[in-house]
C-alpha cells in the first residue's frame, strides 16, 4: 500500500466530529446522506439529474483509492462522534505542487445539523491535515457571497478574503459570483502554533 493509500488508516479526531477518508462501504450512507439533503444543497451545486442520486454514482464518489493515490482530490466524510451519523463532507481538491502547494477546500452539511460549529471543527481539521499531512502550502475556498453561513465558516478557521471573481461557477444553470478566501502555512501557525511536517 502506497503512503497515500494508507491515508485510509488516518482519522482527524475532534471534540464533536471526527473525520476519514470515504470508502465504498460509506457508499449507503453516504447516498442516504445526498438524498436527504438534495433540496438543501440545490442552490450551491451545479444541476444533477435524478440519476446523481444512485448507489451507483455514490459507489463512484467515494470509490477514491486512485484519486488519493494520484494526489488529485481527498473526500473527508464528517462524521458525529458519539453516534457515528455521517453528517457531512469535505474535499481537498484541485492540488498543485511545485512552487504552488497548493489545494481547494469544498464542504457541505447536513441540513439538520446547520448552526451547531460542526463545519467550523470539520474545517480547522482538514486545513491542519492539509498543510501537515498533506504538505499543502496554502488552502483556498470559493464561497457564493449569499452563502453568509460558509463565510463564517472560513472566516472562524482563519481564512482572509483575498478577492472577488466575478461569474466564477456554473451552479445551479447560473454563472455565480464568488468570494476567495485562503490560508497558508505561515497564517495557520501564527494562529494555532507550529507543528512538525
Amino acid at each position: 500500500m502506497s503512503e497515500n493509500t494508507s491515508l485510509f488508516e488516518t482519522q482527524l479526531i475532534g471534540e464533536r466530529v471526527t473525520l476519514r477518508l470515504l470508502t465504498r462501504e460509506d457508499a449507503p450512507a453516504y447516498l442516504d446522506y445526498l438524498k436527504r439533503n438534495a433540496g438543501f444543497h440545490e442552490p450551491y451545486s451545479p444541476i444533477r439529474g435524478d440519476n446523481y442520486y444512485t448507489m451507483e454514482t455514490a459507489m463512484n464518489l467515494v470509490d477514491q483509492v486512485q484519486r488519493v493515490t494520484n494526489d488529485q482530490q481527498y473526500t473527508f466524510g464528517i462524521f458525529a462522534k458519539g453516534t457515528g451519523q455521517l453528517i457531512g463532507k469535505l474535499n481537498i481538491s484541485n492540488i498543485t505542487r511545485g512552487a504552488f502547494q497548493n489545494g481547494f477546500f469544498g464542504y457541505d452539511m447536513d441540513e439538520a445539523q446547520q448552526g451547531r460549529g460542526y463545519m467550523t471543527e470539520a474545517v480547522k481539521l482538514a486545513t491542519g491535515f492539509a498543510l501537515y499531512g498533506l504538505g499543502l502550502h496554502r488552502l483556498q475556498a470559493s464561497i457564493m457571497p449569499r452563502n453568509i453561513g460558509s463565510q463564517k465558516v472560513v472566516e472562524r478557521v482563519g481564512f482572509v478574503r483575498e478577492g472577488f471573481a466575478e461569474n466564477y461557477l456554473y451552479i445551479y444553470g447560473v454563472w455565480e459570483d464568488h468570494f476567495l478566501y485562503a490560508i497558508t502555512l505561515e497564517r495557520y501557525e501564527q494562529l494555532y502554533g507550529k507543528r512538525e511536517r
